[in-house]
């Protein structure tokens, strides 16, 4: 991702066995847009979008169970290595 300022920023790909991929996208754009509207720094926001977008290959279908903050950042503490 390409900051204002020019600088890149990069976040760790995330360890998932995908089931189905149908909306990955627009929970990762949710969650980016979600902790941007929350002002939170650029590269948490790639993580926390990262890590919603994982979760939605995680079950069938793109809209159905949608987590609360409280689980993405829990399955992000999970990821951390």
């Amino acid at each position: 991702m390409l900051e204002p300022s020019g600088t890149w920023i990069h976040a760790e790909a995330l360890h998932v066995a995908p089931i189905d991929m149908t909306g990955a996208g627009d929970s990762f754009n949710a969650g980016f847009l979600y902790t941007t509207l929350h002002g939170v720094s650029a590269e948490e926001c790639l993580r926390f979008g990262s890590a919603c977008g994982a979760m939605a290959t995680l079950r069938i279908g793109g809209v159905k169970g949608a987590p609360t903050t409280d689980v993405v950042r829990q399955f992000m503490a999970g990821q951390q290595r």
